[in-house]
């Protein structure tokens, strides 16, 4: 299970920087197709493209964020969670 999960972390390490190095850069670049689209955002020149990521990346992070807290059982964790080191009291005991 831990192989699993090292491997679907690994997954998007890769492709964040294929898809800089390979779609984003190009495509922000003075003559890129987004320039004009989304220039007045991260501007236009070497470096937009990964700058263009951060901001998407970010976008991602508030719409989960929003989203998750839209659920109830998330926004509620804290409180139906009880603490790490919270006991039950015992009942008290029957008297025969």
């Amino acid at each position: 299970m831990k192989k699993a999960i090292l491997i679907l972390l690994a997954i998007p390490a890769l492709l964040g920087g294929t898809l800089a190095d390979h779609l984003l850069e190009p495509a922000m670049q003075i003559d890129g197709w987004l320039a004009p689209t989304l220039g007045w955002l991260v501007g236009a020149g070497p470096g937009t493209g990964m700058a263009l990521m951060f901001v998407g990346s970010a976008v991602c992070a508030i719409i989960m964020c929003v989203v998750g807290y839209q659920i109830p059982a998330i926004r509620n964790l804290e409180d139906d969670l009880p603490d790490h080191n919270y006991v039950a009291p015992r009942p008290a005991a029957q008297a025969v």
